[in-house]
C-alpha cells in the first residue's frame, strides 16, 4: 500500500492542522479542527485549487451559516471561503 504524506500541527490555542498531500506532494486536503471536532473546517483542493468546503460544528456535518456562528467562539479558525 502507498501511504501518502500527512502533516499534523498543534497550535498554542490547541487546534489541529492536518495536511494529507497527494503522490506529487501537492496539497490534497487541509483540515483545522477543535477538540474532536467541536467545530472544523476541511478543505479538498484539486492541481492547487480549492473544490470544496465541509464545515463542522458539536461532531456534525453543518451549513456555512452554523459554523460562522460557532466560529465565534474560536478567533482562528478560518472564515469560510464565500466564492464556492
Amino acid at each position: 500500500m502507498n501511504s501518502q504524506p500527512v502533516e499534523y500541527e498543534v497550535l498554542p490555542s490547541g487546534k489541529t492542522i492536518i495536511r494529507d498531500f497527494d503522490e506529487n506532494g501537492a496539497l490534497h486536503r487541509e483540515q483545522h479542527s477543535y477538540s474532536g471536532l467541536e467545530i472544523g473546517i476541511s478543505y479538498i483542493f484539486q492541481n492547487g485549487v480549492k473544490l470544496e468546503e465541509t464545515y463542522f460544528s458539536k461532531k456534525r456535518l453543518v451549513s456555512r451559516k452554523s459554523y460562522e456562528k460557532a466560529r465565534a467562539n474560536y478567533l482562528d479558525m478560518p472564515a469560510p471561503d464565500t466564492a464556492i
